[in-house]
């Protein structure tokens, strides 16, 4: 149960996705329900958003949601940290996580636009961090479910879908 509200929060965090707003309460919950194929969390689907079980596409995805207009993502992967990465994360915590997160999105056109930084809902504490690649914005949150670690991330997709914004967004 604590993953499910854990999920639902950090899908209202992100389903607004929109740089100018910082974590607007604007999507509310529908009924419905999404699993992580490795079945280690579920949650519910924002408003207006649906969930692809496409494994062909995104088969590193824990969980993919795609907004019913496909203008915007929210992907979930497990982030596998190795022994080191794991005793960092003990003494450092999530913005040790946040920190390893962003540097897979490397590159010269990273643009960071807000430094991470953790919040608490409940007895959750959570992580996030915003950033541009590319000129398309992303919205991160990264948390942990159990013993693993969690990489949510919120992007926008400018234009017209085909097979090179899959390729993109799965990175």
């Amino acid at each position: 149960m604590r993953s499910v509200l854990r999920l639902a929060v950090v899908c209202l965090l992100l389903s607004s996705c929109a740089p100018g707003i910082r974590y607007a309460f604007d999507s509310p919950l529908s009924n419905e329900s999404f699993s992580a194929r490795s079945g280690i969390f579920t949650g519910k689907i924002p408003s207006g958003w649906f969930t692809s079980q496409d494994s062909a596409v995104a088969q590193q995805l824990e969980a993919w949601l795609i907004r019913n207009d496909l203008s915007a993502t929210i992907m979930f992967r497990e982030l596998h940290l190795d022994t080191q990465a794991k005793e960092m994360f003990m003494d450092e915590g999530l913005e040790f996580l946040a920190t390893l997160s962003k540097s897979f999105y490397g590159g010269d056109s990273l643009i960071l636009v807000q430094e991470p930084e953790e919040f608490t809902i409940g007895n959750t504490t959570f992580c996030s961090y915003e950033l541009t690649v590319e000129k398309k914005f992303k919205r991160v949150v990264v948390f942990t479910s159990g013993s693993r670690y969690i990489e949510c991330e919120a992007s926008t997709v400018n234009g017209t879908w085909n097979q090179a914004s899959f390729s993109e967004l799965c990175h």
